[in-house]
């Protein structure tokens, strides 16, 4: 058992390093910010389309027909879709009263909070993994790992562009790490006896869901709005070629 939480760790903490990455800037200026913005939703768009909803659908046809497992991914990345907007909605609820809330401060909450729902599921992922088979644990962990690298810059640029403070950029980056570790250890105490292909499957298509919505519908507009087409073209561009290459690294 302590072996799969420790690859849970591993690829949890590496997340802060694209916090350290960031922490490299001095301060983030609108066009920068704009590209990471860009960059946060090439990431989510391409970890929900090519991994989290494929890997859904595989599982759901351990127990139903091609048909009804298409119509099953729909309706929960469905579902994810209006948690994302809840969570938009809840984000300016809570904080409707604060004089310095400002788009910015919505975006990096957003994020950071749609960051960490798509954490839970790797950790709970990684550990299973390393139960089942040792070998393929490390081969998940170490992807999990790679493509953490990016969410960290995610999570980090936004906060260092609100506050300047390296500190709090790479402290944000692994308080999101950390929630993958904490999701991990949960779901084996929560879910250990319900975890199967179909709730894995349940749990990765609704976080898809909220992923699409909030790069759609926050990170695309706002990266536009603040320093226009280019900055935010080619963000998405890298955003998607590095995840790609690092979902597939191994």
């Amino acid at each position: 058992m302590i072996y799969p939480i420790l690859l849970s760790a591993f690829s949890s903490l590496s997340t802060g390093i694209g916090g350290v990455i960031v922490a490299l800037f001095r301060k983030i200026s609108d066009r920068t910010m704009s590209f990471f913005q860009g960059f946060a939703a090439g990431v989510m768009i391409t970890v929900s389309l090519i991994e989290m909803m494929p890997r859904c659908y595989e599982n759901m046809l351990g127990y139903m027909d091609a048909m009804s497992a298409a119509a099953v991914m729909a309706l929960i990345s469905t579902v994810g879709w209006v948690t994302g907007r809840g969570i938009s909605a809840a984000a300016d609820y809570i904080y409707r009263d604060k004089a310095d809330y400002t788009q910015a401060v919505h975006i990096s909450l957003v994020t950071t909070a749609v960051m960490v729902l798509h954490n839970l599921p790797e950790g709970m992922l990684t550990i299973f993994s390393g139960l089942e088979d040792t070998r393929f644990g490390l081969e998940i962990a170490i992807a999990v790992a790679l493509h953490n690298i990016p969410e960290g810059i995610v999570v980090a640029s936004g906060v260092l562009y609100l506050t300047s403070s390296r500190a709090k950029a790479v402290g944000h980056s692994f308080f999101a790490g950390i929630s993958e570790f904490i999701g991990g250890l949960a779901a084996v105490v929560l879910f250990g006896g319900m975890a199967n292909e179909l709730f894995t499957g349940a749990v990765l298509a609704a976080v898809g869901g909220i992923m699409v919505q909030t790069s759609l519908c926050e990170l695309l507009p706002a990266s536009l709005k603040l320093s226009g087409k280019l900055h935010t073209i080619t963000g998405a561009a890298a955003g998607a070629v590095i995840i790609y290459v690092s979902l597939y690294a191994i």
